[in-house]
């Protein structure tokens, strides 16, 4: 599980995410449990297996939200260093698209 902290409100960025995911290929399905969480699902092809990766936020101040993120892989079960390679590559990419939009938002 890796965690990455996001200067923005929980529903900013739970909207934001989406968006980001649907543009990286992944299908994003909702929690219907009162928690505040994600799944999203990308296929497999020729190359690849299968990812599903678990998003959940929790609130630390006002503007201030963690993001838990947890992936498997549905043919590596027994291969955790990928699925962390997996997690790092996405805390990098929340963290990079959320530091553009900021500097787009705001002008800094």
């Amino acid at each position: 599980m890796e965690t990455a902290l996001v200067g923005y409100a929980m529903p900013i960025v739970i909207k934001k995410l989406k968006a980001l995911l649907d543009r990286l290929g992944f299908v994003v399905v909702g929690s219907k449990d009162k928690l505040p969480e994600l799944q999203a699902f990308q296929n497999g092809n020729w190359f690849r297996s299968s990812r599903n990766i678990i998003f959940r936020f929790s609130k630390v101040e006002d503007n201030l939200t963690r993001i838990d993120i947890t992936a498997t892989i549905e043919n590596n079960k027994n291969n955790r260093r990928a699925e962390e390679v997996i997690e790092e590559k996405i805390v990098s990419t929340i963290y990079q698209h959320f530091t553009t939009t900021r500097k787009l938002e705001y002008g800094i």
